[in-house]
């Protein structure tokens, strides 16, 4: 090889090199995705530290694409091999007003992925009826594994999450967390302002944030029904267990109205339909009947 054709070589590599040390340093921070990591003072050298699982580190250079040199939460720098780091996603909208706006995560969901925390990024169907919903998210279907239960995972937040966005309808997936001035801008980032709902934290939200995002609340079970029945509103059951992560449903309509509502549902036991009072379990310290308006058009 030539000095000209070598010199162009080594040039072409370090452009290349270059871009991609560029795009590392637009994404600052990762999630440490092992049960424990070690913390090198070079590549692959002497271990000066333990990281552990979900801590958050800041990318401050690029040595190559296997070792990152990071900051931790204690200001403690060092090396990282970089398959056990997890880039954390923002928003595609940017700042968002704090506690105020409608906040989800950038990336891909399908049904047959496993469960995460961004929006369904398929094609839905266009339509107010809610059984057509029921049909397209086909929660039984054990090919849909957003929705398919785990040893020690439910999926029932995800599947009251996805039917209301099949409506039009807003339940988040995550929300705001943090020490910020409610409505002060601030860009939403995963696992640093932004966690994720469960049922738990659904229930809460439902009695201190839906009102402005359109739910409604119901005084029972009965009387939540008979709004599902109206046409045009769809309807969650979600309660609060303190010793655990709580449960949500979805509610349809029906003809025969008791004190067992028409349900939907993902959980240890997924459902296209049934009728239940789960909910009157002396587990549930606190139950939401909800409602919002299907905003969808046929």
């Amino acid at each position: 090889m030539s000095f000209y054709s070598l010199y162009a070589s080594l040039i072409k590599k370090l452009l290349k090199f270059r871009i991609f040390e560029q795009k590392i340093k637009s994404m600052d921070k990762y999630i440490v995705t092992a049960s424990s990591l070690n913390l090198r003072a070079t590549p692959n050298g002497r271990i000066v530290g333990i990281l552990q699982k979900n801590e958050i580190v800041e990318f401050t250079e690029l040595s190559d694409s296997i070792w990152y040199n990071v900051k931790t939460k204690d200001n403690v720098f060092g090396f990282v091999s970089s398959k056990y780091l997890k880039k954390i996603q923002t928003n595609t909208k940017g700042m968002l007003r704090f506690g105020v706006d409608k906040v989800n995560m950038n990336g891909s969901a399908l049904r047959t992925n496993s469960a995460n925390a961004s929006v369904l990024s398929e094609s839905i169907p266009k339509t107010k009826n809610l059984f057509d919903i029921v049909t397209f998210l086909d929660v039984e279907n054990d090919t849909h594994k957003r929705y398919l239960a785990k040893r020690s995972s439910t999926y029932c937040n995800i599947y009251a999450h996805d039917f209301a966005y099949c409506v039009g309808a807003y339940l988040p997936r995550v929300w705001w967390n943090g020490n910020f001035k409610k409505g002060s801008l601030v860009t939403p980032t995963y696992a640093v302002n932004l966690f994720e709902m469960n049922a738990n934290s659904l229930t809460d939200w439902l009695k201190s944030e839906g009102k402005d995002f359109g739910w409604d609340l119901s005084v029972n079970e009965k009387a939540l029904q008979l709004k599902v029945n109206e046409g045009g509103y769809f309807g969650v059951i979600s309660a609060k267990d303190s010793d655990g992560i709580g449960h949500i449903t979805v509610v349809l309509p029906t003809l025969n109205v008791t004190d067992k509502p028409l349900q939907s549902q993902a959980g240890r036991y997924n459902q296209y339909l049934f009728k239940s009072d789960w909910f009157k379990h002396n587990k549930f310290n606190s139950v939401v009947f909800a409602y919002c308006k299907i905003e969808k058009n046929e």
